[in-house]
């Protein structure tokens, strides 16, 4: 099999895979605890990232690498679907289906290289999830007198002056 169809072929197959992707995330909003559901949509995305790399397209991978990061959070429980996950998951979809577009087309991947995207791909799969729990109240400090404010010197004083000794007196001799 040459080069162009096994891009063709990917091609096809990804576009497939897309297309009932669409479905997929309206199923997810309505059964977010849907295991086997979340499953099926990140094996597409990771086919879709896997199969990139070994195409060259590393653009098309990036998109999908930082969505499948998502995903991945999501399957393991790291994470509950919530309006904004979705969001963005559907706009890395579009973003990849516009790449595959731009592949087939013109055998590129086009000018748009998604940065602000990723990065908010990025940034999402960085937060930490918010958590449903009460927050901790914290002890209260009760202290006798306000702390006296301080002022950071940049070199510390310098110490008291040594009284100097003159080694021809003895020490009765000083004070009398």
């Amino acid at each position: 099999m040459e080069d162009q169809d096994i891009v063709r072929e990917f091609l096809l197959e990804s576009n497939e895979n897309l297309s009932r992707l669409d479905q997929h995330i309206v199923e997810l909003e309505q059964r977010p605890k849907d295991a086997q559901l979340l499953a099926s949509i990140f094996r597409t995305i990771h086919t879709i990232k896997g199969t990139c790399g070994f195409l060259g397209f590393t653009l098309l991978e990036g998109v999908a690498h930082e969505a499948e990061n998502i995903l991945s959070q999501l399957r393991s429980g790291q994470r509950e679907i919530s309006e904004s996950l979705i969001s963005i998951i559907l706009e890395s979809i579009d973003a990849i289906k516009a790449i595959l577009r731009s592949i087939e087309e013109s055998g590129s991947e086009g000018l748009d290289h998604y940065r602000d995207l990723r990065q908010r791909l990025g940034l999402v799969a960085k937060q930490q999830p918010a958590m449903a729990l009460e927050p901790v109240p914290l002890p209260e400090v009760v202290s006798a007198a306000p702390l006296a404010p301080t002022t950071p010197t940049a070199h510390p004083p310098p110490p008291p002056p040594k009284m100097a000794r003159n080694p021809s007196r003895s020490a009765t001799a000083q004070f009398a």
